[in-house]
Order: structure tokens, then C-alpha cells, then sequence
């Protein structure tokens, strides 16, 4: 159960939201011998990570040195095969349509959405805010 992936099914995963459940997510994927890069839209998050690759509010973890950060979404969605959507929920949506500039969708992307709640002006679920915002083929995968 604890086995490495070999070099085939290495994925490049770029998690979007850099707090506590996002942070989490990248050391264990990171364990899992994924490329993990982070990214957070706050410039004052992404910088305290990268002086300290510790979480504010979550002292106990240290991100690895092989888990990339930035405040770049082109940066670190580039050359992504599964984007894990870690937001807020209320930012979502904005989100979502500045990864669809950052990253076009070349029909393997991936998504994982970790993001809980209901969006505050339409009631939808995250999956239905970003299947609104990538469109409906982001469905089939």
C-alpha cells in the first residue's frame, strides 16, 4: 500500500489553495512520489510557505523541499495532469475561470474538488460551479 509510483504514473499535480487542507493534501502526495506544486492567489501565503514551508495554522507540518510554490497559476497548473481544487469555496468561481485562462483544457486534465460549501449567490456545489465555469467535458473524465 505504501509503494512509490514508477516514472508511467508519476502525475504532475498542481493544488490550488495553499491553507492548511491544501498543504496537507501536497505532503501526502508528495510521499506518494507525486511533482506537487502549490499555488495560492495571496502573495503573503505563498511567501510565509516559501520562508518557512510551514503552514500558519498548522505549525506541526513541514512541506517538503521537493513541493513547489508560487503565486503564478500559469506557473504552477503548467504541464499539470490533475489540478485538486483546495479553495475557498467563495472563490471558486474566480478561480476556476483564472485557471481556465492560466490553463486551457486539453481534454486529460484531471480535476479533484476538495473544496466543501454551496456557492453564496447561486446555491450550486463546487462541482457545479467549476463544470459552469471549465464546461461540461471537464464531466467525462
Amino acid at each position: 500500500m505504501n509503494e512509490k509510483p514508477d516514472k508511467a504514473q508519476r502525475e504532475r499535480i498542481a493544488i490550488l489553495g495553499g491553507g492548511t487542507w491544501g498543504c496537507t493534501l501536497a505532503v501526502l502526495l508528495d510521499r506518494r512520489a507525486h511533482e506537487v506544486r502549490i499555488w495560492d492567489f495571496d502573495p503573503k501565503v505563498v511567501e510565509s510557505l516559501l520562508e518557512t514551508r510551514v503552514p500558519a495554522k498548522l505549525p506541526h507540518l513541514e512541506l517538503p523541499e521537493t513541493v513547489a510554490i508560487s503565486n503564478d497559476l500559469a506557473e504552477v497548473a503548467d504541464g499539470a495532469t490533475v489540478i485538486v481544487l483546495v479553495v475557498p469555496s467563495v472563490g471558486m468561481r474566480t478561480t476556476a475561470k483564472a485557471l481556465r485562462e492560466a490553463r486551457p483544457d486539453d481534454g486529460t486534465l484531471l480535476y479533484v474538488i476538495c473544496t466543501k460549501g454551496l456557492d453564496k449567490n447561486t446555491y450550486q456545489t463546487m462541482s457545479q460551479v467549476v463544470l459552469e465555469v471549465l464546461g461540461e467535458s471537464v464531466r467525462e473524465r
